[in-house]
């Protein structure tokens, strides 16, 4: 099957990798054979002829290539670090990612086992996520690593309706929404910016996402819900109604955010209105 895009292959890919059509084959048959099952995942092993899993595959309409981009990035700016080994995190890196024809995105990466986070971990998860709060972008234009939408729990179905060439628009954008809403408040992200640059932002943090090693090492599995932003953003995921997050939200060393209640406001605008391009200035139309 014609590829639609190859988004990036590794150097340190295992040398039996099976090709992109043969990696499609399998996991449409994986799909079939689990579709009606309720633990069903999009997500499987890669077997070596001897029955080994040596790699992972997340595959899926959702899965993007900004996705594998930025998990890319993470994983080698943070892997083999005294940080990293510090703070007992580990970023799985990624082999090979492509779309194919029919719209389905697949990341190969590499295996890693445990078991999925619990609520015991709490600590040991958010001393991780303190470490890769501080990974900076390599740019200043906010989303996934190359540009492209950003995803995030701000916007209606995570994602935003336009990729934002600079803050500046994105904060022009959410201002408006504030305007609309008839609220006072606004957003002025270049102090933070200017003092952190664009951090990564970790909008989904529950569990599953989440999986501590037999040597109680912290992987981050899921940058479905990850793209560079202004610290501002990473304070509005941590107020999520999901259980886990909440207790992150207790453990996790911040200064006071500086444009929480903002977000808020412009997000329950987004919410009333089921609309991402709300307001969207006239250079983002």
């Amino acid at each position: 099957m014609p590829l639609a895009e190859i988004a990036l292959t590794s150097n340190d890919q295992p040398a039996d990798l099976p090709n992109p059509d043969t990696i499609i084959a399998v996991c449409r048959t994986h799909f079939n054979a689990n579709k009606d099952s309720p633990t069903y995942q999009r997500g499987m092993p890669l077997m070596n002829p001897a029955g080994t899993a040596y790699a992972w595959v997340k595959f899926g309409r959702s899965v993007t290539m900004a996705e594998a981009r930025t998990q890319d990035y993470v994983a080698s700016t943070v892997n083999g670090t005294a940080a990293a080994s510090a703070a007992g995190v580990h970023v799985p890196k990624v082999y090979l990612a492509f779309v194919s024809t029919h719209g389905w995105g697949y990341i190969v990466m590499e295996l890693v086992t445990g078991v999925v986070c619990r609520a015991a971990d709490g600590p040991a998860v958010a001393k991780a996520v303190e470490l890769l709060i501080t990974v900076r972008s390599p740019t200043l234009q906010p989303g996934p690593v190359h540009g492209g939408p950003i995803f995030h729990s701000f916007f209606n179905d995570w994602e935003s309706a336009v990729a934002y060439p600079s803050v500046e628009l994105l904060q022009k954008h959410i201002n408006a929404m504030l305007r609309w809403y008839h609220k006072p408040e606004r957003v002025d992200f270049a102090p933070e910016v200017a003092t952190h640059g664009l951090r990564l932002c970790l909008s989904d943090m529950n569990r599953h996402n989440f999986m501590k090693k037999d040597d109680g090492t912290i992987c981050a599995l899921d940058f479905g819900g990850t793209c560079f932003l202004p610290v501002s953003f990473f304070d509005l995921a941590l107020y999520h109604h999901d259980p886990f997050t909440w207790r992150l939200s207790r453990l996790i060393r911040r200064e006071p955010p500086a444009h929480l209640y903002a977000l808020q406001l412009a997000r329950g605008a987004l919410v009333i209105t089921g609309n991402n391009k709300l307001c969207l200035p006239a250079e983002l139309r």
